[in-house]
């Protein structure tokens, strides 16, 4: 039978390290190899094993890439469940009970990563001293570490036991929340994590990163060409914006993971971007109407870039086509982290609306059309609910239509995550 890997311990480490990583599970006493999918990673000493659990030496390279890896272990007879393993900037230590409330806190350094977890009416504090004017920012992988259905909750606390910040959920990262704040004195400051409805158990693992980097809820553009360098603009209501040089790398990729950093500390999980094979347009402001359409001589393919900044704010591009080719158009931005609800619709160059959408892609929008005469043609995008503000960012990918093919392996059982749900080449 093939194994069964129910667990990967630690759930991560620091760059550049070497440690002692336990795989648990079930019928892994033949076990012959660990597989790691991304590079970075290397079994240094394979040992001792047992039918429930083996132990191995992992060594992270220097440039090992952040964040989340796969890993599988393949015995005699068969690959088991896929895993997974967080790589990340800091040096982390591990949560030592008891610190379930501020005076008994445990006293952490800033730039580090706690690894714990949280069990049934579990709380877990943390103390770091910090400078006014200091960046502060703590974020949990929790949920995205997929040990579990676990949605933290975070706060910070300053000397006096006031509440500076509480955090559930973020657009970005979902049911793991951060926070990033400026330190408005000098002082020892609590961070407070906890399952949001005190329902945690053994499975509700966490990575919490402590320290003074930049946490962006924003980056601009959403996207570029393939193998290009750009300049990435990176924002948050702390550290306010920033840019930073990203190259992109050679092919097209759906969604490309990009850390930013400030004074050499990176943020410990992306920002996520479009990587496409065709030029982006940017937004050249004024554009509310059709009279100021950001104009481009391009022709699909092409990507349009913007930010709706303001509330009921609409944008409008001008791009050319050619009569007789279908065109899609498609939005991204929840699905790259951006808070946008966004409505799209083509007009032809006498202003009859040619086609509109509201929902296609959960909150992303996306229509086809095709043109009826080559000339120039007008799109205009804002947010449904009229909401607009600095990180509502958006990316809209204008191509010709074509087919193509997906090949999927169907859901077939609910409670069985392995059986007909991969081919093992």
């Amino acid at each position: 039978m093939a194994p069964d890997l129910a667990s990967v311990l630690p759930t991560g480490g620091q760059r550049d390290t070497q440690l002692e990583v336990s795989f648990h599970g079930d019928r892994l006493q033949d076990t012959e190899e660990i597989i790691w999918y991304e590079p970075g990673l290397e079994v240094v000493k394979l040992g001792p094993v047992t039918n429930k659990f083996l132990k191995a030496q992992v060594k992270i390279s220097p440039d090992c890439r952040l964040g989340e890896h796969h890993v599988r272990l393949r015995t005699a007879t068969g690959l088991s469940e896929l895993r997974t393993f967080f790589v990340g900037p800091y040096p982390v230590v591990a949560e030592k009970e008891p610190n379930n409330d501020p005076t008994n806190a445990q006293n952490v350094s800033l730039n580090t990563t706690v690894t714990g977890v949280i069990t049934s009416e579990d709380v877990d504090c943390f103390a770091v001293e910090a400078r006014q004017g200091d960046l502060l920012s703590a974020e949990v992988e929790g949920m995205r570490l997929g040990r579990g259905l676990f949605d933290p909750r975070l706060a910070v606390l300053d000397s006096h036991g006031s509440v500076l910040a509480d955090v559930d959920d973020t657009q970005l990262t979902m049911q793991d929340p951060f926070v990033s704040l400026i330190v408005p004195a000098d002082g020892t400051y609590i961070l407070r994590l906890r399952e949001a409805t005190y329902e945690g158990n053994d499975n509700c693992h966490y990575r919490l990163h402590i320290g003074a980097f930049p946490r962006p809820t924003l980056v601009y553009p959403m996207g570029g060409k393939a193998g290009e360098k750009i300049t990435l603009t990176f924002s948050s209501e702390a550290s306010g914006e920033f840019t930073q040089p990203v190259k992109l790398p050679p092919t097209p990729e759906e969604k490309y993971g990009v850390y930013a950093a400030l004074n050499g500390r990176p943020a410990p999980s992306p920002n996520w971007i479009r990587v496409s094979d065709f030029p982006n347009v940017l937004k050249a402001a004024p554009n509310q109407d059709r009279e100021h359409a950001t104009a481009t001589d391009l022709a699909p393919p092409l990507a349009l870039n913007g930010v709706i900044s303001q509330k009921g704010e609409e944008d409008w591009f001008r791009f050319h086509a050619t009569k007789g080719v279908a065109v899609d158009v498609s939005v991204y931005a929840r699905r790259l982290g951006s808070p946008l609800d966004s409505e799209v619709e083509v007009f032809d160059a006498k202003g009859k609306s040619l086609a509109a959408n509201d929902d296609a892609v959960g909150a992303d929008s996306a229509l086809k059309f095709t043109p009826a005469e080559t000339t120039n043609y007008f799109l205009r995008i804002h947010d449904t609910l009229g909401r607009g503000g600095r990180d509502f960012a958006y990316r809209i990918e204008v191509t010709p239509a074509a087919p193509h093919l997906e090949v999927k392996i169907p859901d077939v059982a609910r409670n069985d995550t392995q059986s007909r749900q991969y081919i093992a080449v």
